[in-house]
């Protein structure tokens, strides 16, 4: 059992990326990867920002998830480069709209799950009171970053429960009975205790909190900052 003191350190311990430098990624990605700003002027500076997730959850040490992720942007790239022939059908034009969504989606997935793997409740509370967000919009992306790793781990015993009774997945009838059905339930069920979880800590209080978060901007914040930066200069500079 770890100490009092032990606790107290883990709380307090800083985290690779400030949440707002995280949050700010996540904009990015969401108008230049997603959204395609800047269109081919900004390809490299567009690729950079694309390895930038897979680079940080390596970092994490979230290996599996973030090579499985690179695999499919590699296929999905690679079937544009080398396998797409531009003849027609109804094949190739499914393909090739599959392929595009998930050259831009992928990159916002991984910067997605790696924020809110890396982010607690307690520091992304502390970012939205430093950049003196409304109580209106931090509670609920508040509940959000403790809903989807709970229904997660509900889903995860929901399966463990079927497998114990020797319920097999592929029939679908008892899928929707043992298993779709009671998730559903415990969806439900869990939105409304995270939400009075958040206002029994004081979330939609009046009042001004203080946090124990310890935020601030770092070397890694830094780091990102300049590498985006100069990406962004040269591909701006290689387009002129």
């Amino acid at each position: 059992m770890a100490s009092s003191g032990d606790t107290y350190t883990f709380s307090m311990r800083r985290a690779l990326l400030d949440p707002r430098t995280k949050l700010a990624l996540l904009v990015l990605m969401a108008l230049f990867c997603l959204a395609g700003v800047g269109g081919a002027r900004l390809a490299e500076f567009r690729a950079v920002l694309s390895a930038l997730p897979f680079v940080l959850m390596l970092v994490d040490k979230r290996t599996a998830y973030g090579f499985v992720m690179l695999g499919l942007l590699v296929l999905s790239n690679a079937y544009i480069l080398f396998a797409f022939t531009g003849t027609g059908g109804v094949f190739e034009s499914v393909m090739i709209v599959f392929t595009f969504v998930l050259i831009r989606l992928i990159p916002c997935l991984m910067m997605g799950s790696y924020t809110m793997s890396t982010t607690s409740v307690s520091e992304f509370s502390a970012a939205m009171n430093r950049m003196h967000v409304p109580q209106q919009i931090t509670i609920p992306f508040s509940v959000m970053f403790r809903f989807f790793p709970t229904i997660k781990e509900n889903a995860a015993d929901l399966g463990e429960s079927m497998r114990m009774r020797g319920i097999k997945g592929s029939n679908i009838s008892k899928f929707i009975e043992y298993r779709l059905v009671p998730l559903v339930e415990v969806t439900s069920r869990s939105g409304d205790e995270l939400s009075a979880s958040a206002l029994v800590r004081g979330l939609g209080s009046p009042i001004a909190r203080t946090d124990i978060a310890r935020i601030g901007f770092g070397a890694g914040d830094a780091a990102v900052a300049v590498l985006l930066v100069v990406a962004f200069a040269v591909s701006w500079g290689f387009s002129l």
